[in-house]
């Protein structure tokens, strides 16, 4: 089976362990396949996964994950995830390495060394505003 990785996309949430997200096209079969989730473990190990819904079953009060694509042939499948994780790791590195990091804004505060007290003091003041209801 032909595959080709198309594009890599940055996670934005880093509290996961996500790292990013996988764009392939199975050239065989004319099928792009977008959302394939990429994790880095700590120990530097790369996962990389076919991309599922998760939804909460009521009956097993547990979280379970649906798969978007399944194939009906496992060893299709494995191929798949046996060329991501043979290829991904280096497209993946290179792909972070080129894309351009957006710099933190660097904030100030336009306010001075007095002004932050006064702020302060402002903000644990509480006022009542009385409003009449006329229907």
């Amino acid at each position: 089976m032909k595959i080709e990785i198309v594009e890599f996309y940055l996670s934005k949430d880093k509290s996961s362990g996500t790292v990013g997200s996988l764009h392939i096209y199975l050239c065989d079969y004319g099928i792009d396949i977008r959302g394939c989730p990429v994790v880095r473990k700590p120990n530097g190990k790369w996962l990389f996964f076919l991309p599922s819904k998760t939804s909460f079953d009521v009956d097993n009060n547990k979280e379970i994950s649906y798969p978007v694509i399944e194939f009906t042939s496992s060893e299709k499948k494995q191929e798949i995830l046996d060329f991501l994780k043979e290829n991904g790791p280096e497209f993946v590195n290179e792909k972070i390495k080129t894309t351009p990091r957006r710099a933190k804004p660097v904030f100030k505060s336009p306010l001075k060394k007095g002004a932050s007290r006064l702020k302060n003091r402002e903000s644990s003041l509480t006022y009542s505003v009385k409003a009449e209801y006329t229907p």
